[in-house]
C-alpha cells in the first residue's frame, strides 16, 4: 500500500496479505467450531492421550515390553498401551474433553507430541494418536466426572494390578498351577515349566512390577542363580514361596522422608515425587552415577573403578572397539596357546566343505556319546530331539516310549497295553501300570513304572524339562547335569545344539570349547551381550561382575541403566509403578491413612494377580498369608516404610569378593596386559 496524492492505493501484495489473514481467521473459526462439536469419537479429528502420570517418567506405553520412558517416545513410533487410558479431544483434563477409552493392549501410532505444564503439579507429555477403527471404546453416557483424578489418566480403577511382562506372566502362571490346592513347588519346578530361574525375591518382584529379574538359562544365568541361592542357604531344589520378608522386599519410601517432603508448601506432584524418591535413588548412587554417563566408554570406566579389580579393568579395556564377542575374549587371555587353539577351531569351521564337517570341528572335542547326541539333534526336527537322548541309558529310551504311549492313548487301559507292547523289559502287569498312570503327570507315571532309582530320577529331571517345552540346548545344559556332570562339556553340547547349521553361531562355540571351565561364564557373557536386545559393552560388564553383587544391587544396576539418572524413573523400575501410584496419594496426605495403609495399591495389585488362588482356600493358605504379609510390610504399623531398618543395609561395598569375578588367582584372564587406563577406552 502506498500514497498517491490524497489516495491510498493497494498493491497485489496487499490484497494477498489480506486474503491470508482472512483465511487464517476463517480456519481458526472452523477449528474452534470443530473442537466445540468434538464431544464424541465420531466427531473428532484428533485423539489425544496422556503418555505418563504427571512427574513419572515411565510411560503408559511400550514398543513391545517393558514400558519405555515417555521422554523416549518420538513421532512415528508404533506403541502398545499397557493400561486402559483415557482418550481426549485435546491435551487437557476437563469435563468436556473426555471422549473414550484406549483399552490395554491396543496398538497406536504417534502423530504428534506435546508437553503440557500442569499448574501446581508438574509437566506431562501428551500424544496425538491413530488407532484401528473400532479399537477405542466410546465414553459411557453415564460418565459425567472426568477421570484423571490424583494426577493419572489411567482408567484401571476397577482392576488395579501391576503391568506384568510376558516373562513374568509365564512364571506366575507356572507358579500358580504348581501351588494350587496347597501344593509346594521348587525353584527347579518353576524353571521346568517356564524356562526361567527365579529366586524368592525375584518371584515377588515379578509379581509386583513392570520389571521381572528372572535369570535366563545360560551359563551366566546359572552362575548368578547359584551365587544368590548360596547367600540365602538355598539351592535349586529348595521350595519357592511367595511369603514376603522384609529383607526381600523392594526398597520403599520412608515415612520420615514423605513427611519432610510434604512440609514444602504448594509442592507440585512432580517435585514431591522427586523429593521422596531421591533418597532411595542415592542408596544406589554408585551404579546410577556410572550408568547415567553419556558414552559406553565413560560408563564402563566408572563401573570398573567401582569394581576395583585390576584384571576386570584389563579385560574390559581389552574388549574395547565395538561389541564384546567370544572372538575378542579369546584374544584377551594370558595364555597364547589357548588363543591359537580358538583361532584354529574357528578357521576349521569356516573352511569346512559341509555343515556336518563344520559341526565336527567343535563336536570332535566331545566324548563319543556326547558327539553322537549333538549330531543327532542337529539333523532332526527340533520337535523330535528327545529320541536323540535314547543312547544315554535304557531308562531314557523307555521314558520316551512310555510318555509317547500316554500322549496318544485315550484312556489308561489302552496306554498300559501300548506300554507293554512298545517298551521292552518293562516288567509288571497291566494293573500295576494302570495304577501308575492314575497321576496326571506322564513323566511321574514313567518313573513309577520304571521304579525309583538314581537313574530314573536323572531321567525324570530331563524329561520334565522336555515336557515343559524346553529346547534341546536348555535340556542339555540345565536339566542333564546328573547325566553330564562336567559343565564345560554341557555348555559346548548346548552351544552346538542351539547353533544347528549356522556357521557363525558354530564359530561362536569355539571359545567355550577351548577355554577352561571357569571361563565358561565369561564366554556366555560375551555371547549374551552381542544379542539384539542387549546394550553391548555395558551388558557384558554387568554380566561379568554379576556374581560379585547381591541380588538387590544387581537389580538396581539394571534399573540404573534404564532410568538415565532420573530418581522417579529409577524407583518406578526398582519398586514398581504401583508403588509410585500409591506414593502420589501421600502428597499433602498422611502415611497409614491416605497412603500406604493396610489395603494399599500394592496389596490390591498383588491380590488381583493371585485372585484365583486367594478366593476360597481359607486364611491358612500360603498365598493368602503372603498377601496379608505384604499388607503388613507396606502398610502396617511395623511396615518397612515406618521401620526401614528391618530391611538391612547389606554390605558397605556394592561388590562382594570382586577378586573372584574372573575365576581367581588361576584365571586365564588374569593380567592380560591390555589397556588399563579407562580414559583411553573407546566403545
Amino acid at each position: 500500500m502506498y500514497l498517491t496524492g490524497n489516495v491510498w492505493r493497494l498493491t497485489v501484495r496487499d490484497v494477498q496479505s489480506s486474503l491470508i489473514v482472512c483465511l487464517i481467521g476463517l480456519l481458526a473459526l472452523i477449528t474452534n467450531a470443530a473442537r466445540a462439536e468434538c464431544i464424541s469419537l465420531e466427531n473428532c479429528d484428533e485423539l489425544w492421550v496422556a503418555a505418563q502420570d504427571i512427574g513419572i517418567p515411565l510411560s503408559f506405553f511400550s514398543k513391545v515390553s517393558p514400558p519405555r520412558d515417555a521422554g523416549n517416545i518420538i513421532i512415528g513410533d508404533t506403541l502398545v498401551s499397557q493400561h486402559n487410558i483415557n482418550v481426549r479431544a485435546r491435551p487437557e483434563v476437563s469435563s468436556d474433553s473426555l471422549i473414550g477409552r484406549l483399552p490395554i493392549g491396543t496398538q497406536v501410532g504417534v502423530e504428534d507430541l506435546r508437553k503440557e505444564s500442569i499448574a501446581g503439579q508438574g509437566t506431562q507429555i501428551w500424544l496425538r494418536i491413530t488407532a484401528r477403527t473400532g479399537s477405542i471404546q466410546p465414553k459411557s453416557r453415564r460418565a459425567t466426572v472426568p477421570a484423571g483424578t490424583a494426577g493419572t489418566e489411567i482408567d484401571d480403577k476397577a482392576k488395579v494390578r501391576p503391568n506384568l511382562t510376558p516373562i513374568a506372566i509365564k512364571i506366575i502362571d507356572c507358579y500358580k498351577t504348581q501351588v494350587s490346592g496347597g501344593k509346594i513347588t521348587t525353584i527347579r519346578g518353576v524353571y521346568e515349566c517356564s524356562g526361567f530361574w527365579v529366586t524368592p525375591r525375584a518371584l515377588l518382584k515379578c509379581s509386583l512390577s513392570e520389571t521381572c529379574p528372572a535369570l535366563s538359562d545360560t551359563p551366566n544365568g546359572r552362575a548368578l542363580l547359584d551365587v544368590t541361592l548360596k547367600a540365602d542357604d538355598l539351592n535349586v531344589d529348595s521350595a519357592l514361596t511367595l511369603m514376603p520378608k522384609a529383607e526381600v522386599m523392594p526398597r520403599l519410601p520412608e515415612t520420615d522422608v514423605i513427611n519432610f517432603c510434604n512440609k514444602t508448601k504448594n509442592s507440585s506432584q512432580e517435585d514431591f515425587l522427586r523429593c521422596v524418591t531421591l533418597p532411595m535413588f542415592e542408596k544406589h548412587k554408585a551404579q546410577v552415577d556410572c550408568f547415567k554417563k553419556f558414552t559406553d566408554g565413560e560408563k564402563l570406566a566408572c563401573f570398573a573403578e567401582k569394581v576395583g579389580n585390576k584384571d576386570f579393568t584389563a579385560l574390559i579395556g581389552c574388549l574395547g572397539g565395538g561389541p564384546p564377542s567370544s572372538d575378542k575374549l579369546a584374544l584377551c587371555t594370558s595364555r597364547k596357546d589357548l588363543e591359537q587353539q580358538v583361532s584354529d577351531l574357528r578357521d576349521c569351521v569356516a573352511d569346512a566343505s559341509t555343515d556336518e564337517g563344520a559341526r565336527a570341528c567343535i563336536s570332535n572335542r566331545l566324548a563319543p556319546e556326547q558327539k553322537t547326541i549333538v549330531n543327532c539333534i542337529s539333523r532332526l526336527d527340533t520337535a523330535d530331539y528327545a529320541r536323540c537322548l535314547d543312547t544315554l541309558s535304557p531308562e531314557m529310551k523307555k521314558t520316551r516310549l512310555i510318555t509317547a504311549c500316554v500322549e496318544k492313548s485315550s484312556n489308561e487301559t489302552t496306554a498300559a497295553q501300548c506300554i507293554l507292547s512298545d517298551v521292552s523289559d518293562i516288567g509288571g502287569d497291566t494293573q500295576n501300570i494302570i495304577s501308575c498312570l492314575s497321576t496326571s503327570d506322564k513323566v511321574t507315571a514313567a518313573v513309577c513304572i520304571l521304579g525309583d532309582t538314581p537313574q530314573t530320577r536323572a531321567v525324570q529331571k530331563a524329561y520334565k524339562c522336555i515336557a515343559g517345552g524346553r529346547d534341546a540346548s536348555s535340556v542339555i545344559f540345565s536339566c542333564a547335569d546328573d547325566i553330564f556332570p562336567e559343565e564345560s562339556s554341557r555348555q559346548t553340547m548346548a552351544c552346538i545344539a542351539k547353533a544347528g547349521n549356522n556357521r557363525a553361531k558354530l564359530a561362536g562355540c569355539s571359545a567355550g570349547a577351548i577355554l577352561p571351565p571357569e571361563a565358561a561364564r565369561i564366554v556366555g557373557c560375551a555371547l549374551e551381550s552381542s544379542g539384539p536386545t542387549s546394550s553391548g559393552p555395558t551388558s557384558f560388564a554387568l554380566c561379568a561382575a554379576g556374581p560379585a553383587m547381591n541380588e538387590e544391587w544387581r537389580i538396581a544396576a539394571e534399573c540404573a541403566t534404564q532410568s538415565g539418572g532420573n530418581p522417579t524413573a529409577f524407583v518406578a523400575c526398582t519398586a514398581g509403578r504401583l508403588t509410585t501410584r500409591e506414593l502420589i496419594k501421600c502428597l499433602n496426605g498422611q502415611v497409614g491413612k491416605d497412603c500406604f495403609g493396610p489395603n494399599n495399591t500394592i496389596v490390591v495389585g498383588l491380590k488381583n494377580v493371585y485372585s484365583d488362588l486367594t478366593k476360597g482356600p481359607g486364611e491358612n493358605s500360603d498365598i493368602v498369608k503372603a498377601v496379608r504379609s505384604i499388607g503388613e510390610l507396606t502398610g502396617g504399623p511395623n511396615s518397612v516404610i515406618n521401620n526401614p531398618g528391618q530391611m538391612g543395609g547389606g554390605p558397605n561395598s556394592v561388590f562382594n569378593n570382586p577378586g573372584q569375578i574372573l575365576g581367581g588367582e588361576n584365571s586365564v584372564f588374569r593380567d592380560p596386559g591390555q589397556v588399563l587406563d579407562p580414559s583411553r577406552w573407546r566403545f
